[in-house]
């Protein structure tokens, strides 16, 4: 044993530690959840995944809202949700903020740079296709080039022969109110009555992420058929649809 250890000592510890990374890799992948959804929220409302007391969590009760209208997709008994909640307050809102809970107030820049970074990088690819969003944002990342905007038109999801209108001063006449093409109000939504939807701010807009260029370039039969998914979730959000 002296013998060996001396001439393959490094020989010995490169192969433990790539059959140490190897078992630690496969049982991570057996034991990791395979999600069925997965959703975007950013905006002016800073949902917080730790509960309050006794009461749930804005996060909780949003996760509980989506999970309603998600079936299971692969067949494992559940019906996962990755909800990924992003604070990006718009000027109004920082401002409104401040003079709610004082001057002594101060805006966690830090934590709004990183959520602006993943905010971007999801918008561009990724499988966040359904976007909940301020619709600041929203505004911020449609451009009026058609075959550059990230955004499929929101008409396409819509029940069929609904009624529409657009502008937030038409919220008072009945049907989907749609802040631009690619954005419905949620308020105007029958959504807007679920708890956990109806808590969020009311200029928040549902909208829905192309199957980019970027995400086409690298993406499998099985990423399309994910898009696709997408788009029927989305319609049966929008139509109230749930499964319980």
């Amino acid at each position: 044993l002296d013998n060996y250890w001396y001439h393959y000592k490094w020989h010995t510890i490169a192969a433990l530690f790539v059959i140490f990374i190897v078992i630690i890799c496969t049982v991570q992948t057996c034991s990791r959840t395979e999600m069925d959804i997965q959703i975007m929220y950013a905006g002016n409302d800073d949902i917080k995944m730790l509960s309050d007391g006794e009461e749930l969590s804005e996060y909780e009760m949003l996760m509980k809202a989506v999970r309603r209208f998600v079936p299971d997709r692969d067949g494992d008994g559940g019906r996962n949700v990755a909800l990924l909640t992003l604070f990006l307050p718009s000027d109004k809102r920082v401002a409104e903020l401040k003079e709610e809970l004082g001057k002594e107030y101060e805006l966690n820049y830090t934590l709004i740079n990183d959520n602006s970074e993943t905010f971007d990088a999801n918008i561009v690819y990724g499988d966040y296709y359904i976007c909940i969003l301020s619709s600041h944002l929203l505004d911020k990342k449609t451009v009026s080039d058609e075959a550059n905007n990230p955004f499929v038109k929101i008409t396409h999801y819509l029940p069929e022969g609904a009624e529409y209108s657009y502008g937030a001063e038409n919220s008072d006449t009945g049907g989907y109110v749609l802040h631009s093409d690619y954005g419905v109000y949620l308020s105007s939504t029958p959504l807007a009555d679920n708890p956990g939807f109806s808590e969020l701010s009311a200029d928040t807009v549902i909208a829905m992420r192309k199957f980019s260029d970027v995400t086409s370039a690298f993406s499998t039969s099985k990423s399309e058929d994910y898009f696709r998914y997408s788009e029927d979730v989305l319609r049966r959000m929008l139509k109230d649809e749930a499964y319980e």
